[in-house]
């Protein structure tokens, strides 16, 4: 058989969960490429922006918002020493996770104050984000930076509340 006609093969095997690995585990590997991550980062920008009808504003605060958030997680890991990696996964948004599953196996074995830090770590950085966006509205600054500041709080307030509900893949849901 061809080199050219093994390509679908091998891509059609790429796209298939393996068996025994978790749909999140199969997006983390396969997007995490830098190349994966601007498409995935592309990709959020247009299901906001264009396909939500999401203002300039709401899209970026969104973004920025789910960065930060996962930022927060990712620092107890680090405060925990398990190695992890950043990353936006289209469709679900964005994660820190550990590099591997060794290192996803240290970080089930914390301490449960441990974990129960690196749950909360995200929607604690929501919600200083939505604190920092009402002393933002309340300055004088142009109303474009008021905008700014009224879609973080939409959006912190949005993610906060919706990683604190108990379901799969949310951080309440763990």
């Amino acid at each position: 058989m061809s080199h050219a006609a093994e390509q679908p093969k091998r891509l059609i095997a790429r796209l298939r969960i393996p068996e025994g690995q978790s749909l999140v585990w199969w997006l983390i590997d396969l997007q995490r490429p830098w190349p994966l991550q601007a498409l995935a980062v592309g990709l959020f920008v247009v299901l906001f922006h264009f396909l939500f009808g999401w203002s300039w504003s709401l899209t970026v605060a969104m973004l920025l918002s789910m960065f930060l958030h996962e930022c927060g997680h990712a620092l107890v890991f680090k405060l925990a020493n398990i190695r992890f990696h950043l990353l936006f996964l289209f469709p679900l948004g964005a994660v820190a996770a550990p590099i591997n599953k060794e290192e996803n196996a240290r970080s089930d074995q914390l301490h449960w104050d441990s974990i129960g830090w690196l749950l909360q770590a995200g929607p604690a950085v929501n919600v200083l984000l939505m604190l920092f966006g009402v002393a933002a509205q309340a300055l004088p600054a142009a109303p474009e930076v008021k905008v700014f500041a009224r879609d973080l709080v939409y959006v912190n307030g949005l993610l906060a509340s919706m990683n604190l509900i108990p379901l799969w893949t949310l951080d309440a849901g763990q």
